[in-house]
Formats: C-alpha cells, structure tokens, sequence
C-alpha cells in the first residue's frame, strides 16, 4: 500500500509531457529572419546550419569571445571518453589524463591573474 501511495505522489509532482507538432513552412527560415529581424540579425549563408548561425552570431555581436568557442570546440573533441571527475577513475593513467584536461581548460578559460588558484584546486583534487 506503501509503494501504491508513494507512486501516486510521483506521479502528481511529475508535469504532463507536452505534444509539440512540426509544420512544413512556407518559407525558408532565413525569409522569416529577414522580415521580422531586418537588419538586427546577421545572416549566415546556410540558414539550415546551427554553427553557421552560431558563427554569424558571435562574428556579429561577440567578435571578443570568438576565442572561448574555439577553445571549447578543441576542449571537446579532446576530452571524449574522459571522465568527468577523478572519482570516476580506477587507474593513474585515467587520472593523469583528468588532471592534464583540467589544466588545458584552467589554461583556456581562466583570466592568467587567477590560474594559480584553479590549477591548484585541479591539484587538490588530483
């Protein structure tokens, strides 16, 4: 009885699924960008394209965290497979891994006044 009344409040705080249905447009989507946001939005070549919205974006009206997107997309591609904490790892060479992605990224996104600070909470961690 327990269990039946322990999963009727699971239920109750859980919201209902919401139905979401995708219509074919009449117009392609940079149509739509042209006539509602003129000339405010910076239009990319390929309108289909998330990265190229995301390059015209940033080139637009964040030229000076153009840096931080690129260092994510190398961080990224170099960090798959590796864990995300050093609790995850059962080896040293795991761990060595771990410690050396989190320099990378102390190296990467932290201003150069605060990196001792980060670099030492990797080591602490480490």
């Amino acid at each position: 009885k327990a269990d039946a009344e322990a999963q009727k409040a699971d239920q109750a705080s859980t919201p209902a699924p919401v139905v979401l249905l995708a219509t074919q447009a009449d117009e392609p989507v940079g149509d739509y960008a042209k006539k509602f946001a003129g000339d405010y939005v910076p239009m990319p070549q390929n309108t289909k394209d998330s990265k190229a919205w995301r390059n015209a974006f940033v080139q637009h009206f964040a030229g000076a965290y153009d840096k931080y997107i690129e260092a994510n997309d190398k961080l990224a591609k170099q960090s798959r497979g590796l864990p995300a904490s050093p609790s995850d790892c059962h080896h040293m060479v795991c761990l060595k891994q771990w410690r050396d992605m989190q320099h990378t990224q102390v190296e990467s996104y932290v201003p150069g006044a605060f990196r001792p600070f980060a670099a030492g909470a990797v080591e602490q961690a480490y």
